[in-house]
């Protein structure tokens, strides 16, 4: 009797392993499938979507409010007004303390940056080209410094877009999550990796995640970036969104945190939006004689006092280095004599 228990109990076994594999089985495949149809959708429906958001942030003008902060303490208070043009952008950033004010043009034209030290001063140039290197210098510049507009398609001073197109970028999972927002739709984690060669020649970790809300046309909600180790020091970076315009969500805050699994996450930088208006700004606004400098006095380059000063610096080296040779010289003819 003992025995046909045994058995009975073996077989039953057997059978719960065989249904609880299969079981495993088919909810692994179920998963992967999910995966990759999620895949699939993201990769045809991002890049459109992206373009089209872009289309409205590059013919907007915004003003912001900037706070900077220093281990969590506030470092430094910054007013700055955005305007963008098709392919010209303009960043005016006043700091609260000293109302110092730097103006950063970024257009195939003519880039340039001033400087003014009070509300009553002139400004000045730091440096004017019509040369694309400074035109995508300044756009770069523009795109860190004044992260708001661009909050839902860019981490850092990258364009999303661009940093996917990277040939060592991978991504390495892809998962649709319930939104914590309330417009009740699932947004889509994409967990990423894209290792690089530092100046060493080595093979640098780098990787994170993307949190998109394809609800509001897969803007970008947040996202953690690190380098070497995710246990150590993470960028994390938080948007939250206000009026929407022709389908298009606003950014209306831009949070950047520093986050460690062992602390709590520390805030480094945030921007939060005072008014915007979506339009594209005239030429004018991004042209030199708009701050009282006729275009005239920008002949080919200009780099500012700073650069003349080193000018001259060189010129009268090289004279002294031409003196001394002509003394060696006469000095060596004599003794041939």
């Amino acid at each position: 009797m003992n025995n046909k228990l045994l058995a009975r109990a073996r077989y039953a076994a057997c059978v719960g392993i065989a249904l609880a594999m299969s079981l495993l089985e088919f909810g692994m495949g179920s998963a992967f499938s999910d995966q990759d149809s999620l895949k699939r959708r993201f990769d045809a429906e991002y890049e459109s979507a992206i373009r089209r958001l872009e289309l409205v942030y590059r013919n907007i003008q915004m003003d912001i409010a900037g706070r900077k902060y220093s281990d969590g303490n506030l470092r430094e208070e910054r007013t700055i007004t955005f305007l963008a043009g098709e392919d010209r952008l303009r960043a005016d950033v006043e700091r609260v303390g000293d109302l110092s004010k730097s103006v950063y043009v970024a257009s195939p034209s003519l880039s340039f940056d001033l400087k003014r030290k009070t509300p009553g001063s002139a400004f000045e140039i730091s440096e004017a080209d019509t040369t694309m290197a400074l035109h995508i210098q300044n756009s770069e510049w523009i795109r860190r410094n004044c992260k708001l507009p661009f909050a839902a398609v860019s981490i850092l001073e990258r364009p999303i877009s661009e940093f996917m197109k990277d040939k060592q970028f991978q991504i390495t999972g892809i998962t649709e999550i319930p939104s914590r927002g309330s417009d009740g739709a699932n947004d889509v984690r994409v967990d990423w990796k894209n290792p690089f060669q530092d100046d060493q020649g080595n093979v640098r970790n780098r990787g994170g995640w993307f949190l998109f809300s394809p609800a509001r046309g897969w803007a970008l909600k947040e996202y953690e970036f690190w380098t070497k180790d995710p246990k150590q020091v993470r960028l994390r970076g938080e948007i939250e969104y206000g009026e929407v315009v022709n389908g298009v969500p606003i950014p209306k805050k831009a949070t950047l945190l520093s986050v460690r699994n062992d602390a709590e996450a520390v805030l480094l930088e945030s921007q939060e939006l005072v008014r915007f208006r979506v339009g594209t700004s005239p030429s004018s606004e991004f042209q030199l004689a708009n701050f009282g400098i006729p275009d005239a006095v920008v002949a080919g380059n200009h780099h500012g006092a700073g650069s003349g000063r080193i000018l001259v610096l060189l010129g009268v080296i090289g004279l002294i280095a031409s003196v001394l040779v002509l003394f060696l010289v006469r000095r060596r003819a004599g003794r041939a004599e």
